[in-house]
């Protein structure tokens, strides 16, 4: 399945609009709304934001882990969080997953989404992390399985589906989730 990149415009109170780019699916975002009902919750890979203003609709709160320097989208992202009325529910660590994820000692999280670089020792390094930082019912979201342009993240999350043998996994377009017993 190939996602293209696409500008997605949301429309906001007073008539406002913002315009998005991501390669999400329509499937996927509201998914991941549904995921975060409420909850704390973490995304690694932020780009201009259109998962983060998804996820903190819906969350208590959100911190967003992305060092902006592949697609210099940090001003963007924050404007964009700003424009949607969410940017007091998301931290924005402009940081890299490496950075950040081992410091998270004492954090848990009912929703971790995984995005950031797609290269295979990145995405076992979050997943890894990600799993360790779930709550008990909590749900790991992982983007771009299956995805052409993404080659690596199919095998990483097999790989770690078959060693940590999470009971409850589904796949929505290329969104895969695990939930944690």
């Amino acid at each position: 399945m190939l996602l293209p990149w696409r500008d997605i415009r949301l429309r906001l109170a007073g008539g406002r609009e913002v315009v998005v780019p991501t390669s999400l699916t329509d499937h996927e975002a509201a998914m991941l709304a549904a995921l975060a009902d409420d909850g704390v919750c973490l995304e690694v890979g932020s780009a201009y934001g259109y998962s983060a203003i998804v996820i903190a609709e819906s969350a208590k709160s959100l911190h967003a882990i992305d060092p902006h320097r592949e697609l210099n989208s940090f001003a963007r992202m924050r404007a964009n969080l700003e424009a949607a009325g969410v940017a007091g529910r998301v931290r924005i660590s402009r940081a890299t997953n490496r950075e950040v994820l081992p410091e998270l000692l004492d954090s848990t999280y009912d929703l971790v989404f995984i995005d950031g670089n797609h290269a295979r020792p990145d995405i076992t390094f979050d997943l890894a992390h990600g799993w360790r930082l779930l709550k008990p019912g909590g749900h790991l979201a992982v983007h771009d399985y299956g995805e052409d342009t993404c080659p690596d993240v199919r095998p990483a999350v097999e790989s770690f589906r078959d060693t940590m043998y999470p009971a409850d996994t589904r796949i929505v377009d290329t969104l895969w989730v695990a939930t944690r017993a």
